[in-house]
């Protein structure tokens, strides 16, 4: 990109993965599954767009969490040596 935009825009990677394809309301959460790209009851990340069926995640979850709950890519610890700030 030469300048920024000032509208919501995703890399080529996460337009591909439907991150980009949100809807247009309060909730831009993605309409399926990360994992198995299928819709129904979804967990959705509190820090992303990423939702998830429970039984899809590596453990399972047998309940909706009550908290705040974040998806596996972003509660991932991060790389030694790597600094948070890019």
């Amino acid at each position: 990109m030469e300048e920024t935009s000032e509208r919501k825009w995703s890399c080529a990677h996460c337009g591909g993965e439907g991150i980009a394809g949100a809807a247009e309301d309060d909730d831009e959460h993605m309409e399926f599954c990360r994992v198995c790209k299928d819709g129904g009851e979804l967990l959705c990340c509190d820090s992303c767009t990423s939702a998830y069926h429970t039984h899809c995640l590596n453990p399972p979850l047998s309940e909706i969490p009550d908290d705040d709950w974040k998806c596996p890519r972003c509660s991932c610890p991060p790389l030694r040596g790597r600094d948070k700030k890019l």
